[in-house]
């Protein structure tokens, strides 16, 4: 599902994108809270800070893009994505030329 129409449910979905990884859009980890902080840019180039409450997957780092499965809510008076389940893209299916992470990744730029 893509952010602009999770932005308008009220329940439980998953959303996909783009990891961002850039001054704009730091990666924060939470030790406290066990949280992880970090942005995604879904295949429309909308963008929405994602909370996912859990371990740091193993292959997050070099994940090109993740699918998150949550809730969004306002924080602050913004849009964030609560995530209780967290899957990051193999950079190797990343990779191959028919992968649709491949497609969503161009989609996305």
């Amino acid at each position: 599902m893509d952010v602009k129409t999770a932005r308008t449910l009220r329940n439980a979905v998953q959303i996909r994108g783009l990891i961002l990884r850039d001054n704009a859009h730091p990666i924060v980890r939470d030790s406290k809270r066990n949280a992880l902080r970090f942005f995604i840019k879904d295949v429309n180039k909308e963008e929405i800070e994602v909370v996912y409450y859990g371990a740091k997957p193993d292959a997050f780092d070099t994940a090109p893009g993740t699918a998150a499965h949550g809730y969004v809510r306002k924080e602050g008076g913004r849009d964030i994505f609560v995530s209780d389940s967290l899957v990051v893209q193999c950079p190797s299916k990343y990779n191959d030329e028919t992968s649709v992470y491949r497609r969503t990744a161009s989609a996305a730029k």
